[in-house]
């Protein structure tokens, strides 16, 4: 997660959405006052650090900004105030203010839910893991890349300013670049944060079945009205 008072944006971070090297891409753009939550793989953040990009920083709050409430969970439990990586809009909002934040712009990247749970399951081990992707689905795994609560209140309305496609990064970047009014293109490295081999590369519409396709739908139904996507129309396999 990102707030970059320089640019005036909020980088509300989603999962398997190439969040990671969307971050080092933006922390290129960033000044020494900016909030950049930590990377979660450390060789992700030695990548960064080694393109010269800021690295993470400003993402704990001082003393001073604790309430009687901070200081008492901090005694009690060692609690820390801190933005984290996958922080949800609501309480980046709460965290900043509401006015601070609705003065930003504010956004995030979703993904064609039918392939984005192909990335998550392979992610976590695939076959060898749950031994079937129904599995996967029947499993309390799968919530984890729902992320319609990361960008949305409690009413399910929408709280940042946009959400692109992580289908159309390329279209993101350029927007981007046109909105902050930056010298030069932001540009998705070429290097792959959080990386994993993906045994099996072929198109969602090609692995999966009728019933798991449906059960993806149903669990990621919120994300595919908001933002329109299909599983295409491609005959589905049954297996």
């Amino acid at each position: 997660m990102i707030i970059s008072h320089q640019h005036k944006f909020i980088f509300i971070k989603t999962r398997k959405t190439a969040g990671s090297s969307i971050e080092i891409a933006l922390s290129s753009i960033c000044g020494s006052n900016d909030i950049i939550t930590p990377l979660n793989e450390v060789k992700d953040e030695k990548h960064r650090i080694s393109l010269g990009f800021k690295s993470a920083q400003n993402y704990q709050f001082p003393l001073y900004k604790y309430t009687i409430g901070d200081v008492y969970r901090r005694l009690l439990y060692g609690y820390v105030k801190e933005f984290r990586n996958h922080n949800p809009a609501v309480l980046v909002k709460k965290l900043m203010r509401n006015e601070r934040y609705d003065s930003y712009y504010s956004f995030a990247v979703e993904r064609n839910p039918w392939d984005k749970v192909l990335s998550h399951y392979w992610y976590l081990g695939g076959d060898t893991e749950f031994g079937s992707i129904n599995n996967y689905l029947d499993s309390r795994a799968v919530e984890v890349i729902k992320d319609f609560k990361n960008y949305t209140d409690s009413r399910g309305e929408l709280i940042v300013s946009n959400i692109y496609k992580y289908e159309e990064l390329s279209d993101m970047f350029e927007d981007l670049t046109n909105k902050l009014s930056l010298k030069n293109r932001l540009v998705l490295p070429t290097y792959k944060a959080k990386s994993t081999q993906r045994i099996d590369k072929r198109h969602y519409n090609e692995v999966l079945s009728v019933d798991e396709a449906e059960k993806i739908r149903l669990i990621f139904h919120r994300e595919i009205n908001l933002l329109n996507y299909s599983f295409q129309d491609i005959e589905m396999k049954n297996h």
